[in-house]
């Protein structure tokens, strides 16, 4: 038995057999329009517009992460752009309704978050390269070998010497003003790792791969590049991502079937 139907997205009408499938697509725009609907109104899905949303989204997400990482530099207008692209995308794809108009919005927020999220992570992998480099590689390795002269156990007046001639952390200016806490962290957290590398002796690619890994566990352990994220969000960056969503969302429900 045939069964006409009217698409809700371009107002084809057009007939599908009943095969006891849940939707059929319309001919004419590719709307798949579902057969029973709560309301008896025949309501539409429209994957090319989800798709059309997503492409845009993936889009302003590596155009945010650029900018701010080539530009030095974040506009807060951007976010609001974001959303109009996928909210026109998503219309472009014959979306509409408040389904679409939620995925839209979503879409948008994860394109958002997604740039500053790559962005934060390129920063991060330009400052370990940038702090890894052959001078610090050979000043640790001096640092080891002076180290290395005070003897296994040296005492806290020598480390305090060493910590100002090397320019360790200590809030102090004179060997005498470095207190005992910081001999004790130096002893517990630099000691050992300078001792390292002077038995080891390791080349250039193997201590920074080393140091590499280091760095990016403590990036972890203190939220990696969403952490920083975080941290660094702001009432601007908040006002124009929900500017972005709004109008995504906007864009997408006040659209007419």
């Amino acid at each position: 038995m045939a069964t006409t139907l009217r698409c809700p997205s371009c107002q084809n009408r057009f007939q599908v057999q009943d095969t006891g499938e849940d939707f059929a697509a319309c001919p004419e725009c590719g709307v798949e329009v579902d057969l029973q609907p709560a309301g008896g109104e025949p309501a539409a899905f429209a994957p090319k517009a989800v798709l059309f949303g997503l492409a845009v989204g993936v889009l302003g997400a590596v155009a945010w992460a650029a900018i701010a990482y080539f530009g030095d530099l974040e506009i807060g207008w951007l976010a609001w752009g974001i959303g109009a692209g996928v909210g026109a995308a998503v219309r472009a794809g014959h979306g509409h309704g408040l389904g679409l108009g939620i995925a839209a919005a979503a879409i948008t927020l994860c394109s958002i978050l997604g740039g500053k999220v790559i962005a934060a992570d390129a920063f991060i992998d330009s400052m370990i390269a940038e702090g890894l480099s052959e001078e610090f590689y050979a000043e640790e390795k001096q640092d080891a070998a002076d180290f290395a002269v005070l003897g296994s156990d040296p005492a806290d007046a020598d480390v305090a010497i060493f910590i100002i001639d090397h320019g360790y952390y200590t809030e102090a200016s004179t060997a005498d003003g470095v207190s005992e806490e910081e001999v004790a962290d130096f002893l517990t957290f630099a000691a050992p790792n300078l001792r390292e590398v002077h038995e080891t002796q390791p080349t250039f690619d193997d201590w920074f791969e080393g140091k590499e890994e280091f760095a990016r566990e403590f990036m972890a352990a203190s939220g990696g590049a969403l952490g920083a994220v975080q941290a660094s969000l702001g009432g601007i960056d908040l006002i124009f991502a929900l500017l972005g969503v709004a109008t995504a969302f906007r864009m997408v429900t006040s659209a007419q079937a």
